[in-house]
């Protein structure tokens, strides 16, 4: 009888594994796993402006002059971002140039594309807190019944440390609405030495740092012209 019944199973596994699934679109699937710096400061735009700097430095030639390209119209982040790359480059050893005269002379660009996702994109939560929070709470309960009070308090001690530090790494509050991404190369006439995109994160409330709109000159009716 266990016989007929293996040979019935084996048979089954066979025949389902020999069938095609079709569909008519591709199926949606989710990304694995990952983060996203959020930016919350102005030494954020610091740290991933240097962060930039280092990349430049390790993919241009030796010592080109550079020209950081800064147009008339930038947002807050974007003006902040190139000063920050010219001190950083400058600080390297690189020589900046206040303009590309010099035929020699490799362009740096930055632009920075603000996007603001609808109200309802998908909040995601670390579940993770709340799992080591409870199965801290039963453990210590345990600890509680079979070990002396003083234990029991250093035990509840390093639970709420390890807490804290899962917590740390994610920033507090829902995912943000909007994101920016920054885009940072290094060109000459004929060819690119270096490019980076970057995605991050961005406080709602903070959207207008990093918007470019081009300014429009209003008349003003009995104005003197």
């Amino acid at each position: 009888m266990k016989k007929v019944v293996i040979t019935g199973l084996l048979t089954g596994i066979v025949l389902v594994g020999g069938c095609a699934r079709h569909t008519e679109t591709p199926v949606a699937t989710n990304f694995p796993y990952d983060t996203q710096k959020k930016l919350q400061a102005a030494s954020h735009w610091q740290l991933i402006a240097k962060d930039t700097a280092r990349q430049m430095v390790a993919a241009m030639p030796t010592r080109r002059p550079l020209y950081v390209r800064q147009p008339e119209q930038q947002s807050p982040f974007e003006k902040a971002f190139s000063q920050q790359l010219i001190a950083s480059l400058t600080a390297a050893g690189y020589p900046v140039m206040k303009s590309d005269a010099r035929s020699d002379t490799l362009t740096v660009e930055v632009s920075a594309e603000p996007l603001r996702f609808s109200r309802n994109r998908l909040q995601y939560k670390t579940t993770g807190g709340l799992t080591a929070l409870a199965g801290g709470l039963w453990v210590l309960r345990n600890i509680y019944e079979n070990v002396s009070p003083g234990a029991a308090m250093v035990t509840a001690a390093v639970a709420a440390d390890s807490a804290h530090w899962l917590r740390s790494e994610f920033a507090s509050g829902p995912t943000p609405r909007t994101e920016i991404v920054v885009t940072a190369s290094v060109s000459s006439a004929d060819r690119y030495y270096m490019q980076s995109t970057s995605a991050y994160y961005t406080s709602d409330a903070d959207f207008s740092l990093y918007e470019n709109w081009p300014t429009t000159a209003l008349p003003v009716k009995g104005a003197v012209q």
